[in-house]
């Protein structure tokens, strides 16, 4: 028996309309490779990133995007570490992140990474190129024919080793900090030109053998350095950032003098050392004008020894006191300092009326006063006289500023000077990283470089998590039965339902 759906075969089956099937899949297949080319484009130009380490290691500042903005041509980076460098990954990590920022704003920097052990024949040609040494693991940035060195060792901050370890740990990388530096160093050729004051004796930084580590380390922010006789000179020069008086032996003449004033007076910039044990009367008069005052002691503190026997202290411990820019990132940062020192006196109402912010830097420990009869011999005994001595904690070092203003974010020039009262405080066999530290602070400070320190360097931190074991074993039973046991279930179910 026929029924109604037995096809008539008078009737001819309908065509298959393959031409129109084709072009619907070829516009298909068209449309995918276009979504698919669009998508990755705009992810790969219109892309979004978001940093959320603890330490914002993936990051890098407005300052740093700042630079990066003001290239005009490519800059070439070539990177000359071994992999087995505790920083390599740091490098490599923040110079794809300069990359990264610099082709979203239409710039081009080339990062090329050799490894001076494996790859000899490039590193040769690179030595030949750059005419650098092979002893140095180095970041070489090369911008319109301008070259700049920047020691890998310089990126890392150590801790202090402790009598349980026996390797140094590193504690912070302050690459980000170099490489910006040495960036606008070779984006802006004419170098800031920072003059050492010469013809007064005591420590005559050019040239000697003895502080070639802050002038190495100067010269790599590209600072200029250049000596300045007052003997000779008409007036400070026009091109003077800051000017540095280190451990004078003599007194300036009164002509010197008042050069040095005329130069504070146009928003001039000082660093001055102090060598305790010479007399310079009227350079501390002229400080304490502004409320700077160099007291006449000696810093001290003694432990008995037993047996009636009193140990003095040979160096001087202090610590930095936060609240201002310089001393920012030294938050709880001790150092030693060498040598005689003398305490300092921060006249706050003579600094109002003379309109001058002053603002303590360097403190002693506790235990340290301030000893006004140091000339006495051997046969008087060395103790704390409450009536004539200043009891501490003792103020070591000093900033001095005038024509500031209050709001942080209102930037006007103004007088500046920094004073720290110690003379081997740079001295390159008694300097210490922290008092290094502050002395390069101290002077992007001096030069309107506020921004550099600002720049802080990237915690090395090593997170643990502490897990107890009902939590790892509740991790296990999650990871190795119930996310395998879901996605079975679910392909059971999909086969169910087609068999059905």
């Amino acid at each position: 028996m026929e029924t109604s759906s037995t096809l008539d075969p008078n009737v001819k089956p309908k065509r298959i309309d393959r031409l129109g099937i084709g072009v619907n899949v070829t516009v298909q297949i068209l449309l995918a490779v276009v979504i698919f080319a669009l998508v990755n484009y705009l992810a790969f130009n219109r892309f979004q990133r978001w940093d959320y380490s603890l330490s914002r290691q993936g990051s890098i500042s407005d300052l740093t995007r700042k630079v990066v903005s003001q290239l005009e041509d490519r800059l070439k980076v070539v990177v000359l570490v071994s992999p087995a460098t505790p920083v390599a990954d740091d490098i490599k990590n923040l110079l794809a992140e300069y990359q990264i920022n610099a082709k979203k704003q239409k710039k081009k920097i080339d990062i090329e990474t050799v490894n001076p052990f494996q790859d000899l024949n490039r590193a040769k040609e690179l030595q030949q190129k750059y005419k650098f040494g092979t002893s140095e693991a180095l970041v070489i940035l090369d911008y319109k024919n301008r070259t700049k060195f920047l020691n890998v060792a310089d990126m890392v901050e150590f801790a202090e080793r402790s009598e349980s370890t026996t390797v140094p740990q590193m504690k912070a990388f302050k690459g980000e900090q170099i490489i910006t530096q040495g960036l606008l160093g070779v984006i802006e050729p004419n170098q800031t030109k920072i003059y050492f004051i010469e013809g007064i004796g005591g420590l005559e930084f050019i040239g000697k053998g003895y502080n070639t580590t802050f002038l190495t380390q100067l010269a790599r922010q590209n600072l200029a350095l250049a000596p300045l006789n007052l003997l000779n000179a008409e007036s400070i020069p026009d091109d003077a950032a800051a000017l540095v008086i280190t451990a004078p032996k003599y007194d300036p003449t009164d002509r010197g003098l008042q050069l040095l004033k005329d130069y504070w007076a146009k928003k001039g910039r000082f660093f001055i050392f102090l060598d305790p044990n010479q007399s310079t009367p009227n350079l501390l008069a002229w400080l304490e004008e502004l409320g700077l005052e160099v007291r006449d002691d000696r810093v001290k503190k003694t432990e008995s020894l037993g047996a009636g026997l009193l140990g003095v202290y040979k160096n001087t411990i202090g610590q930095f006191i936060t609240g201002h820019l310089v001393t920012r990132e030294l938050d709880n940062v001790r150092t030693s300092l060498s040598g005689p020192i003398r305490s300092l006196f921060l006249n706050q109402e003579k600094a109002r009326s003379e309109q001058v912010r002053l603002t303590p830097l360097l403190k002693s420990d506790e235990g340290y006063w301030g000893e006004t009869n140091y000339a006495a011999g051997d046969d008087v005994p060395l103790r704390f006289d409450r009536g004539a001595d200043h009891a501490g904690p003792l103020i070591l070092a000093a900033a001095v500023e005038k024509g500031a203003v209050e709001d942080k974010r209102v930037k006007v020039d103004s007088s500046r000077l920094v004073f720290v009262s110690n003379a081997d405080f740079l001295n390159d066999q008694e300097l210490v990283n922290q008092s290094l530290d502050f002395s390069l602070l101290a002077m992007n400070w001096l030069v309107s470089r506020e921004d550099f320190i600002s720049i802080p360097p990237v915690e090395k931190q090593n997170v643990r998590l502490g897990l107890t074991d009902d939590q790892l074993t509740q991790i296990n039973s999650v990871v190795f039965f119930a996310i395998p046991g879901v996605i079975a279930l679910l392909g059971f179910a999909v086969c169910w339902a087609r068999r059905r």
